[in-house]
């Protein structure tokens, strides 16, 4: 998958430098949002805290869908700012220009809209007025994953202050963080079965192709008992059951764009034992 953050500093904030102790227990709290949300907003504040941020903004990128499929707002809300989250959701950010600048540079990772040469472009002077006028924001700084993924993750990071000490010494922090930040949303945006270590629960691609799996799969994959992995990908034991199997698949990886439920299939077994039922 890939996420987007983004922060606002307060005026005349000067950001720390984190020590290693005030580190290590921002990534704790940032792990402990894996599968508690109220969690997450506590690591969101004091990520915000720790940078002398006034808001963060936390979104979700849907390339096949050319869209937000989630945002979290964090921090300072007051109601002008809710206006304008609100007024971004709904058309901003559809002339973001940094958003832009990531489909034309999809590897370059952080974007300084102080420094970077677009900024300036007469295109992007609506857009920057909007930050100002209904943000606070005079300058952002934007941690991406790469947006050729089908999903991209990222932390557009906004200043009032154009001049804050974050742009000089908390820069390398923060990107170390935004590491943690990403790796903490994939794993919270996995199917919850997948938190279940005794549900035999996997994922796949439409190849079969197994990107993750709970403990009690992987016991069922290693017997071989009915299903089985050869060089990471999924296969029925049963001679004729290959074929349903990847038709299944198919269903399944398809289902968000047909509309379906995926299906079902069962799972004839080597021993004696009574079928799988794979859905």
């Amino acid at each position: 998958m890939p996420m987007l953050f983004s922060a606002h500093a307060l005026p005349d904030s000067e950001c720390p430098i984190l020590d290693q102790a005030r580190f290590s227990s921002l990534v704790s709290t940032i792990y402990d949002g894996i599968a508690d949300e109220q969690a997450w907003e506590t690591a969101m504040g004091q990520v915000c805290s720790a940078f002398g941020m006034h808001f963060a903004l936390v979104a979700l990128l849907d390339r096949q869908k050319g869209d937000f499929a989630q945002t979290g707002f964090y921090g300072t809300r007051t109601p002008t700012m809710e206006a304008g989250f609100a007024d971004y959701e709904a058309h901003w950010y559809t002339q973001d220009p940094t958003v832009e600048i990531t489909r034309h540079q999809p590897d370059l990772g952080l974007i300084d809209t102080g420094l970077h040469p677009a900024m300036r472009a007469e295109s992007a002077a609506d857009h920057m007025r909007f930050n100002r006028q209904a943000l606070g924001s005079r300058r952002w700084l934007l941690a991406y994953t790469n947006v050729e993924n089908r999903f991209a993750f990222g932390f557009s990071a906004h200043f009032s202050d154009p001049d804050a000490a974050f742009f000089g010494s908390g820069k390398a922090d923060f990107q170390r963080l935004f590491g943690h930040m990403e790796h903490a949303r994939r794993l919270a945006s996995r199917p919850r079965l997948l938190h279940d270590p005794a549900v035999p629960a996997l994922i796949a691609d439409a190849s079969g192709r197994v990107a993750d799996i709970t403990p009690a799969a992987a016991t069922l994959l290693q017997a071989a008992d009915g299903l089985t992995l050869r060089h990471g990908l999924l296969k029925a034991s049963a001679a004729g059951e290959q074929n349903r199997l990847e038709a299944l698949l198919h269903a399944a990886t398809s289902a968000l764009d047909t509309g379906s439920s995926g299906g079902w299939m069962r799972i004839t077994r080597t021993t004696a034992a009574m079928p799988l039922l794979l859905r």
